[in-house]
């Protein structure tokens, strides 16, 4: 454990406020184990800013609309692959009907109750779908382009790519503001790959996509974006319109479910949310925590520490659409938000590795020399394995990387190689950095 020269702090949202992302292991716990590989899964040994976004292999140019028709067929085939295997065992395939509602009974008297479901009021409106994919060509070795819409499960990558999107699709909308128009509260961005519109883009010619472009003086102007020589955004039209306020598309075959409107209204409520990411972060399909409760009312009791693992309870909501009856009663067809209050643990970001580590194991199991007992190892790699953290240097370079794990080796004995030398890491901080190592 290394604290002088290396001031290792568990990384939050940007440094405001705790940490927003919880971990690996209550992740697991949460999601059902889906996944398995942490947070890092997707981010790779984050070598710099650049590479950590998009990983270490370059992105293959495939058009959003290429990526679509593939996974479409992908699930067709895998569909008919699953019927085959049911025939040959000679298993029918069901019906993909809902049974019909029963009557509602008649005995008894009406009663109003108060629930988290909101109905949504839309106007008879269409709206646009358009694909987009944002890359950059990045000044440093490493991949030849680094594409910043890709899809990942990994959260903290998730956030940081959010980010870079945010601020590169504003630009380009006050810079291409004649295809773009005036009022950016007519687009509906996710920050990733879909964008909506409530009237069409103009393209130049007339065309189905356009390629827009930020040059390197450009970029320079912009901390976020200083590392690229040119970041570059597709936006390809989609042939999906959604009609607000439509609903004769809603049947009780659910092999033929629509989920084109819901995906737009929990866009559209998201967007708060979306643009202020010193107020809140956004994890996973609906669910939007604080960054600061305090700002909203709520009291620290709400959000107490878990002060024996150096984490906190995040306070936030979860919310989904869903096709209800409404106050007019049976067979009417109306659209509800669903709002539920959640809570989860994470990370805190006040102070060092070495503070979070006396969190876990107990100051007491820490010895003088900054070692812990070797069957603390275990239970330090369970609880640390997949953080991400900032690595402070004394030339006052930062660096954020991934935990893989806690060794049994200290700074003193883990050997590396430098140059064709074989040197150990407390030595290695004292040629390149002159320090001495608080705990070797």
């Amino acid at each position: 454990m290394e604290r002088s020269g290396s001031n290792l702090q568990p990384l939050g949202q940007r440094g405001q406020g705790r940490a927003a992302f919880a971990s690996h292991a209550e992740k697991n716990q949460r999601t059902g184990n889906r996944g398995g590989g942490g947070r890092g899964a997707g981010r790779g040994g984050r070598g710099g800013r650049g590479r950590g976004r998009g990983g270490n292999r370059p992105t293959r140019r495939t058009s959003p609309g290429t990526t679509t028709s593939a996974e479409k067929r992908r699930k067709t085939q895998k569909l008919e692959e699953i019927k085959k295997e049911m025939e040959s065992l000679g298993v029918e395939v069901g019906d993909p009907h809902m049974e019909p509602k029963i009557e509602p009974g008649e005995i008894g008297e009406r009663i109003r109750v108060l629930t988290n479901v909101y109905g949504v009021k839309m106007e008879e409106k269409t709206v646009y779908r358009y694909d987009i994919t944002i890359s950059a060509v990045p000044k440093k070795k490493g991949p030849a382009r680094i594409e910043f819409t890709k899809r990942t499960k990994d959260d903290c990558v998730v956030v940081d790519r959010r980010d870079f999107c945010r601020l590169a699709f504003d630009l380009f909308f006050d810079k291409e503001k004649h295809v773009f128009g005036e009022n950016r509260y007519t687009l509906y961005y996710d920050l990733q790959s879909i964008l909506y519109t409530l009237s069409q883009l103009s393209f130049d010619g007339g065309k189905d996509e356009q390629k827009f472009q930020l040059n390197k003086e450009e970029c320079e102007r912009h901390k976020l974006l200083q590392d690229f020589n040119k970041v570059e955004m597709l936006v390809r039209k989609v042939n999906k319109q959604v009609e607000l306020a439509d609903l004769s598309f809603l049947t009780n075959d659910m092999s033929k479910q629509n989920h084109s409107l819901a995906q737009f209204i929990e866009l559209a409520t998201s967007q708060y949310s979306l643009q202020t990411p010193t107020e809140h972060v956004i994890l996973g399909g609906g669910t939007t925590y604080l960054i600061n409760p305090a700002n909203y009312n709520f009291i620290p009791e709400d959000g107490p520490l878990l002060s024996e693992q150096n984490k906190y309870l995040a306070i936030g909501i979860h919310k989904s659409v869903r096709y209800v009856e409404g106050p007019a009663g049976r067979n009417s067809k109306k659209v509800g938000l669903i709002v539920e209050s959640k809570k989860t643990p994470f990370h805190n970001t006040d102070g060092t590795l070495l503070d979070k580590t006396a969190s876990i194991v107990g100051p007491n199991a820490i010895r003088p020399n900054g070692s812990v007992d070797r069957g603390a190892i275990a239970y330090l790699n369970q609880q640390l394995k997949g953080l991400h953290v900032i690595v402070h240097y004394p030339n006052g370079r930062t660096r954020e990387v991934m935990l893989s794990g806690v060794s049994q080796n200290t700074a003193a004995t883990h050997v590396i190689e430098v140059q064709g030398e074989r040197v150990s890491v407390q030595e290695y901080f004292k040629r390149k950095y002159t320090q001495s190592l608080e705990y070797p």
